[in-house]
């Protein structure tokens, strides 16, 4: 596993079509993300709150389930140990994939009792 470089995100993408998935525009992932070549990638957002968010997890429907799920389980553990090494409380993720809520519980989470919702704004470049 290695970090994520601006190269990684045409493989993502394929992956995103692949499956179905809306593409998302490079900007519209965090700076800090994960990726196993040929099988998984997975991101985290950092906030000036106390906690970060694990987001935007793909992963190659051609690769071995076994490898795809040792992938993205090994990335929620390395965004933990950033978050902690960090000093954050809380590690969330947001996601309305089943397997991503698997992996999230397998990983010690637990269902937050509210619910996110979201509104994309009209976006100028070179605003932010």
């Amino acid at each position: 596993m290695r970090e994520f470089t601006d190269e990684d995100f045409e493989q993502i993408n394929a992956w995103r079509i692949e499956r179905g998935a809306k593409i998302l525009p490079m900007d519209a992932y965090p700076k800090m993300g994960l990726i196993e070549d040929g099988v998984a990638a997975g991101f985290l957002t950092i906030t000036d709150a106390h906690w970060v968010i694990a987001e935007n997890f793909v992963s190659n429907p051609k690769a071995y389930k076994g490898d795809r799920e040792k992938a993205i389980l090994e990335m929620i553990e390395t965004f933990e140990q950033y978050a902690v090494k960090c000093g954050y409380r809380f590690l969330l993720a947001v996601t309305n994939h089943p397997k991503i809520e698997e992996y999230a519980k397998l990983s010690g989470g637990k269902p937050i009792d509210y619910r996110v919702y979201g509104k994309e704004l009209p976006w100028v470049s070179g605003t932010h």
